[in-house]
């Protein structure tokens, strides 16, 4: 096989249609920097299915098409076809040519053709699979490929080695596995959370399915009682109500001829009513005037009293105030005499103050002028003794001193004369050595700059990476978790779509009304899909409505009728719909609203739940009526201020009926409501969406930091290089500076110490003889003060003693003084205040008196004029008296005709008493029998409403159920009774349970059925993946040995001798472990690739080439430019053997070296003769003689 022709449209700097033929042997392409000859190697890469813009030398896949110039318009697309000659079979295509063309759109759209047939980028890798072509092999080596090949990271060079060695399908097989593996293990999760989610169910399941069974056993019994209950006690009450009806009858009969009798009798009182109230006229007017007359002669007596009691009081007023004036007279006389006392004690207490004041304040001046001098004296004291044992202790230093300079003095001025012969031999040392340091120190200084600007420059280069590497950690790190997350909120979201999809947790007949409605636009859904929940408020949501959740809401009755038609004929069981056309909100009165304003009340349940407008009179219907409170004694305080007439749920699911049931507890049921399902979808799908988003932002940055890397790394290889050959250099200068600079400072210390320790020592010794001086004239002085010093403390201390004695005595006297002030000071203050009240007193009693006197001349003349108004009311009772007794003589006749009236009235209204008795007797009897006929007709009205709203029966419906013989009322009744509480200890019911749980158990039985083979097909697989293992492990481990040795001889070949190596950097894992290069070229030692040179590491990458291509030749190779970095010897080297490969190998060669063109069979020349635009020239060299 071999690569025939290449056709280039529109591709990059190529706009115009090119076409270039390849035949066998070397084809060369060349060109001057900038025509476009490597877009050539980028053509055939790009049409093997290339998906790497890095490898294309572009920022994004529309760079490939041509981007237009200034004469020329911009391509709408570009198209790359290789033609290959099929001949050998080597491709797994039946035809001896094959064309592969790829073209690309600029809106980013693709398109891959095998033969002019439009295919897959996967049919084009698998045609080329372990050919030693493709993206990944080493067909292809374009600029800075050779480096991409010895990558700086080892594990980045499997790729080439793995195709080589032929395992790239295992590989592909083995990650296929894996992802299957993958797929297999998220199933197998996937069903298990979903047989525990059903198997949560299963057992509540049965629980309900096991009483659903008892419960409709139960209501078959109690139906048939309750039929035969109702007709037997229809007919009876039908019996009562006829006989009722006479009694009410014959009552109102009765009632009406006792009417009439009490209508004669009302107008026989009406006439001798009219005669008693002209008689009341007469005798209300003699009464009137009667009372009038004794009002009057009442009111004289009680004024003449008044008047009689007002001259007495008067009188005795009088006399009071006459011995009242004598009292004051004689309290006043006393009060001057005790004036002119308190003067006289005032003036003494205050000349005995003012005295005692002058004698406090001059003892309390003593005392403190005399503590003042304590203070001194002890002070002065303490200073004393401080300076006596300064003395002393100045002694004692002045002697320790004195002794110790005189032994110092003797043995330095021995040591003088031995420093001065050596001071002259380290100076003529020290100036030898400076020489030779200052000559080192300029050869270190010039190497260390040349050092520090290449550490610098690549130090800046590891930072950078250092900073890119960290940030592709980081970010990886990021795409993992973000990956992880989105993985499992997609598996928890897919799970919750299936079963919202398949209706779990819906009863069967819920389900497969659903199902056959699933196209019809009538059928909205089931209530709880309808409407949106808090999550706080689901419990209480879910509890309050319990299978109303699952009543299907539809258009109009018609959609209902025709499902129930369905679910009737098929034998699907019952459900529930609500059509929206006959379905009404309901709603609380004005007095039931008033517990929505209770402590403890959340609100309406129907304004705390969201839908749709159309759907609100649903969710009025069944929530309208229902209070959510905030816990069971909030619920049953509003329950009991509305009368138990709404519904009532607490957070917690407990519930309260209209009427006054109550359900509460834990439910054992564990499965998620439907509720909360469904709001836990919505939740997911919007974390999916904006996982998704995240995750392709975050790997687009990392492949952008990726490519950055592979960029700067080459940097760093160079700057390091550069660095290590500098540190050598440095190393070797700044040893010999060291050893002369060390020279010099051991010469120059040594010179210091001696002239330092020739000066101390002169200095010491002038120092040992000044102070020797001192010491002996200081100590004598010293000893003279200290004897002073000692007397005169001895007298200071006797003299403290005796001021301390007298300075406690006098601020005694100064203490007692001042308590003696402060009493004379509050005796008279008390003086004081007893004069002034006195002077107050004597006051007020002058005045008092001269009101008193004028009081009394009143007092005289108002009892004269009081006697005089005695006489007058005395004569005016006379003349009342007297009319008073006529008037009652008047009315007592009047009073007579009165009572003889009112005696016929009683007669009459006693009369009138026993009709109305006899008829209130014949009404009451007429309304309880009317009240009892009502009571007895809304019992039938309840029986019939009872068995109509229970069983959907009228009376004469279920005449067929009735027992005729045997059959006990008593009895009956006490069965059902029983039979109703049977039924309220089941609780809740689900009729539908009893289908469900066979439903549920049918599935669960068949996903455990799957999960096995779930679990099979993990183990197949597991074992899959190790026998691929095995097979790529041994294969790549054979290639890899022959490939090392061929790699051995092409490196000795290349490099005229040496040796190298190819190693596993971890034998132990040769399937995933980095690969290292060793290498020896002549001369040198044996080292790692990235410490080589350019030029070696380059011709050292093109060893490996030909090595590979000794394992399994390929059918053809294009090298672009990768013997550039050689010199040219090793052109040379590399241009012949590549002529030797060539036998066997078809090579495209794109270079710019002498050595390479000459060896190739044709050329093609790349130009711009148009600015931006490539064109092609051919030359056959074959034609041309060598």
């Amino acid at each position: 096989m071999r690569l025939k022709s290449l056709e280039i449209y529109g591709f990059k700097s190529f706009a115009d249609k090119t076409e270039i033929t390849f035949d066998k042997g070397i084809t060369g392409i060349v060109g001057p920097n900038g025509s476009g000859k490597s877009n050539i190697a980028d053509a055939v890469r790009w049409a093997l299915g290339e998906q790497s813009v890095k490898a294309l030398r572009g920022g994004r896949m529309q760079d490939v098409i041509f981007g237009g110039t200034q004469k020329r318009k911009p391509m709408p697309y570009c198209e790359v076809s290789l033609v290959f000659d099929n001949e050998d079979g080597m491709l797994k295509s039946p035809y001896t040519e094959v064309m592969v063309t790829r073209r690309a759109y600029r809106n980013g759209e693709g398109e891959y053709y095998l033969n002019k047939t439009s295919c897959r980028l996967k049919d084009i890798i698998e045609l080329f699979r372990d050919t030693g072509i493709g993206r990944e092999g080493y067909s292809i080596i374009g600029q800075g490929r050779i480096d991409d090949i010895l990558s700086a990271k080892s594990e980045e060079r499997r790729s080439v080695f793995e195709e080589a060695a032929g395992i790239m399908t295992y590989r592909t097989r083995k990650e296929e596995a894996e992802r299957n593996l993958d797929k297999t293990r998220d199933n197998l999760s996937r069903v298990n959370d979903i047989i525990d989610e059903i198997g949560s169910r299963l057992d509540p399941l049965k629980e309900q399915a096991d009483s659903a069974k008892k419960y409709l056993s139960l209501s078959e019994r109690l139906k048939k009682l309750d039929l035969n209950i109702f007709l037997v006690r229809h007919d009876k009450l039908k019996e009562r109500i006829e006989n009722l009806k006479e009694n009410v009858n014959s009552q109102q009969t009765l009632f009406n001829e006792t009417a009439k009798q009490i209508d004669l009798v009302q107008e026989k009182r009406a006439k001798a009513e009219e005669e008693q109230e002209n008689l009341e006229l007469e005798y209300a007017a003699a009464r009137r005037l009667e009372d009038e007359l004794t009002q009057e002669q009442a009111l004289s007596q009680q004024a003449l009293e008044r008047q009689r009691a007002k001259v007495e009081t008067v009188e005795v007023e009088q006399i009071r105030l006459e011995e009242l004036i004598q009292e004051n007279k004689e309290r006043l006389k006393a009060l001057l005499s005790l004036s002119q006392d308190g003067e006289k004690g005032e003036q003494f207490a205050n000349e005995r103050k003012e005295k005692h004041l002058k004698d406090y304040q001059d003892a309390q001046s003593d005392f403190e002028a005399f503590q003042a001098k304590v203070a001194e004296a002890e002070e002065s004291l303490e200073e004393k003794k401080q300076a006596l044992i300064d003395a002393m202790n100045r002694l004692s230093d002045a002697k320790s001193r004195e002794t110790r300079q005189q032994t110092m003095l003797v043995q330095m001025t021995k040591r003088l004369k031995e420093m001065q012969g050596i001071l002259e031999r380290r100076k003529e040392e020290e100036k030898i050595a400076a020489l030779a340091s200052e000559q080192a120190k300029a050869t270190l200084m010039l190497s260390k700059e040349e050092l520090n600007r290449l550490e610098k420059r690549l130090l800046e280069f590891k930072n950078e990476e250092a900073d890119r590497q960290a940030a592709i950690r980081s970010l990886s790190d990021k795409i993992s978790q973000s990956a992880s997350k989105l993985q499992g909120d997609s598996s928890r979201l897919n799970l919750l779509k299936e079963m919202s999809e398949g209706y779990e947790g819906y009863y069967g007949a819920v389900r497969k009304a659903l199902a056959y409605s699933k196209n019809n636009p009538k059928v909205c859904g089931v209530v709880a899909r309808l409407m949106k929940v808090p999550k706080e408020l689901e419990t209480a949501i879910d509890m309050a409505l319990g299978g109303t959740l699952q009543h299907i809401v539809v258009e109009d009755e018609e959609t209902a009728k025709q499902v129930i038609d369905y679910l009737r004929q098929n034998k699907l069981g019952r459900t529930t719909f609500l059509p929206l056309t006959t379905i009404k909100g309901r709603s609380l009165n004005h007095n039931e609203k008033q517990a929505l304003s209770m402590p403890g009340c959340v609100g309406l349940a129907s304004e705390h739940v969201e839908c749709e407008p159309k759907y609100q009179s649903i969710i009025d219907n069944i929530l309208g009526r229902t209070v959510i409170a905030e816990n069971l004694d909030a619920a049953i305080a509003m329950m009991r201020k509305g009368n138990q007439s709404f519904n009532t749920v607490t957070l917690a699911g407990d519930v309260m009926r209209a009427g006054g049931a109550m359900t509460g507890g834990t439910s054992q049921n564990q499965a998620v409501s439907l509720l909360s399902r469904e709001r836990e979808m919505q939740e997911l799908q919007k974390q999916v969406e904006k996982g998704k988003a995240a995750l392709a932002a975050l790997q687009d940055e990392l492949e952008n930091l990726l490519y950055l890397q592979s960029l700067e790394q080459e940097k760093i290889d160079e700057a390091a290089h550069l660095v290590s050959e500098q540190e050598i250099a440095v190393a070797r200068d700044s040893e010999r500076k060291n050893h002369a600079e060390q020279h010099f400072f051991d010469s120059q210390e040594a010179l210091i110490e001696v002239e330092e320790a020739d000066r101390e020592l002169k200095e010491s010794i002038k120092d040992i003889q000044r102070d020797l001086q001192d010491a002996s004239g200081k100590s004598h002085g010293v000893r003279v003060d200290q004897a002073a010093m000692e007397k005169d403390i001895v007298a200071c201390q006797s003299a403290l003693f005796t001021m301390r004695a007298e300075l406690e005595e006098k601020r005694t006297q100064s203490q007692r003084m001042a308590l003696e002030y402060q009493r004379l000071s509050n005796d008279l203050d008390n003086l004081v205040r007893d004069r002034k009240r006195r002077l107050e007193e004597k006051s007020g009693l002058e005045s008092k008196i001269a009101q008193q006197q004028a009081g009394g001349l009143e007092i005289i003349d108002r009892l004269q004029k009081e006697k005089e108004r005695v006489d007058e009311l005395f004569l005016a009772k006379e003349q009342a008296s007297e009319l008073q007794k006529q008037a009652r003589q008047e009315s007592l006749k009047v009073e007579d005709a009165r009572q003889k009236t009112r005696k016929q009235l009683s007669d009459i209204a006693k009369e009138i008493d026993s009709l109305h008795v006899v008829s209130n007797d014949y009404a009451i009897k007429q309304h309880r029998a009317e009240l009892t006929l009502a009571r007895t007709e809304d019992e039938l009205q309840n029986l019939i409403n009872h068995v109509w709203n229970t069983y959907e029966l009228t009376y004469a419906n279920a005449e067929p159920f009735r027992q005729e013989e045997g059959f006990n009322l008593p009895q009956a009744e006490r069965e059902a009774k029983d039979i109703k509480g049977e039924i309220r200890l089941l609780g809740a019911i689900n009729v539908n349970a009893v289908e469900e749980y066979a439903q549920q158990k049918e599935r669960h039985d068949m996903l455990v059925t799957q999960r096995d083979d779930a679990i099979k097909a993990e183990e197949d697989l597991v074992s899959l993946i190790q026998r691929l293992l095995g097979t790529m492990k041994t294969q790549f481990l054979s290639e890899f040995n022959k490939i090392n040795e061929f790699f051995g001889e092409t490196f000795a070949r290349l490099f005229g001798g040496g040796q190298a190596e190819l190693r596993l950097i971890d034998p132990q894992d040769p399937l995933g472990c980095g690969i290292e290069i060793v290498a020896q070229p002549p001369g040198k030692k044996l080292q790692l690739l990235s410490l080589l040179s350019g030029g070696e590491r380059a011709l050292t990458a093109i060893a490996i080439l030909f090595a590979i291509l000794k394992l399994k030749p390929s059918p053809f190779c294009l090298l672009d430019e990768i013997e550039a970095a050689l010199d040219d010897a090793n052109i040379g080297y590399f241009a012949d053997y590549l002529c030797e490969y060539a036998r066997t190998t078809q090579f495209i060669v794109v270079t710019h070296r002498k050595g390479t063109m000459e060896r190739c069979d044709a050329l093609y020349g790349v130009a711009m003769q148009e600015k931006g635009v490539s064109s092609m020239v051919s030359v056959n060299l074959e034609n041309y003689p060598q």
